[in-house]
Parts: structure tokens; C-alpha cells; sequence
């Protein structure tokens, strides 16, 4: 199994290394849609932040979520 895992690393290894240069036009909606996506991304990962914040500080705290007398 080692042998077929060093083989697909080099080969993208390889793809890496020597890359094919690409005859491609980037126009500007192009660089808007990569933005939007960038921006939706970035708040969509706030707002589960947001939802799931008690969970995620439970996780790192050492008292028990539940005992939380500020909790509703």
C-alpha cells in the first residue's frame, strides 16, 4: 500500500512541478463570483460560529455546560 500512496504523490507532485501553461481569459464577473463566494463563505462560517457557541466554548471550558446558572 506504501508504494501506490509515494506513487500517486509523485505523480501530483510531478503535475505540480511542471505545469501546462493555460490559454484562459479571466474576465471581471469571473473575479465577483470568486469575491461572493469568498464573502459567503466567510459568513457563513460566522453565523454557524454564532449558532453553535455555547457547544463550542462548552467544549473548552471545564465546568459542565448544563450547571451554567446564566443559561436559559
Amino acid at each position: 500500500m506504501k508504494r501506490y500512496e509515494l506513487l500517486i504523490l509523485g505523480i501530483v507532485a510531478a503535475l505540480f512541478v511542471f505545469p501546462r501553461p493555460a490559454a484562459a481569459y479571466l474576465d471581471p464577473v469571473t473575479g465577483s463570483i470568486i469575491w461572493q463566494a469568498v464573502v459567503g463563505g466567510f459568513l457563513a462560517a460566522s453565523l454557524a460560529i454564532r449558532l453553535y457557541w455555547r457547544k463550542i466554548r462548552s467544549l473548552f471550558s471545564k465546568k459542565d455546560a448544563k450547571s451554567d446558572p446564566n443559561e436559559p
